[in-house]
């Protein structure tokens, strides 16, 4: 006898949303394809919970009583050039903007170049490094948050720190949701740091107060031998957020990388 799990009201919403959302999302048939499987993963077992041991002290299957719509990217006529400095007061640093799940070049901060770091949107660098496989920063998903975060992932930024490079400032990796309704948003963020390099890269969550949003992250670090690399997180505003956050840090010898286009940091 086949005994068929009980979902909740927040599984049946992602089931239904992955349906419906799956045949617009961004990237090509392997993309779709690892889409398919790790959502596979997440119907078979259901959001996490406290059996199982990751997360047994945050039971997202309890916590999490609904599945909001996914964000939706917004046009960047939109966007204000450098409006993600504010989660910073203080702190001089190169800013990467992923709005709703999205990367945004327009609220990145790329006046001053510097060629030691590059940085693309996720599906476009994936597009023009055909060779590159997402397992060689992340296994296949086993952990259900990433496997959702696999599934639904929307977009996001490839920052590649060159080899030997000193880079002074901070670079901040900036999320942050926009709009006047509930939603989520799923971005995927690469970082890939070539051998002897030194870098500091701080995270920051944030979004409008007064309702709720969602946020799935995922943020893979690819190092070669012996690199320096410091980060940290926070989350700021938005008192009715429900988030999930994941980081895998794999050393491994850089993947080849072609030339594609990109967008320099600031130094």
């Amino acid at each position: 006898m086949t005994v068929l799990p009980i979902r909740t009201a927040a599984e049946t919403a992602l089931v239904e949303a992955f349906a419906a959302a799956k045949a617009r999302l961004p990237g090509g048939r392997e993309i779709a394809a690892r889409r398919e499987a790790a959502f596979r993963r997440f119907e078979a077992s259901g959001l996490p919970n406290r059996r199982v041991e990751e997360w047994k002290y945050t039971d997202l299957r309890a916590l999490m009583r609904d599945a909001k719509p996914l964000a939706t990217p917004l046009a960047e006529r939109a966007l204000q050039p450098l409006a993600v400095a504010d989660a910073l007061p203080g702190i001089d640093a190169s800013h990467v903007a992923i709005i709703n799940g999205a990367y945004a070049p327009g609220w990145s901060d790329v006046r001053a170049a510097d060629p030691s770091v590059t940085i693309a949107e996720l599906f476009a660098w994936l597009a023009a490094n055909q060779s590159f496989r997402f397992e060689q920063a992340v296994s296949e998903p086993v952990d259900l948050a990433l496997a959702l975060n696999s599934a639904f992932m929307t977009g996001g930024a490839v920052v590649h720190v060159k080899k030997g490079a000193r880079i002074d400032k901070p670079i901040h990796l900036a999320y942050r949701f926009i709009a006047e309704a509930p939603a989520a948003m799923y971005p995927r963020t690469l970082v890939v740091v070539e051998p002897g390099a030194q870098v500091t890269f701080i995270e920051t969550y944030d979004g409008p107060a007064g309702f709720d949003y969602q946020v799935n992250g995922a943020l893979a670090l690819v190092v070669g031998d012996a690199p320096r690399s410091s980060a940290s997180r926070s989350a700021t505003r938005g008192r009715r957020r429900c988030t999930s956050r994941a980081s895998w840090r794999r050393s491994a010898p850089r993947p080849t990388i072609a030339s594609s286009p990109s967008r320099p940091a600031a130094r």
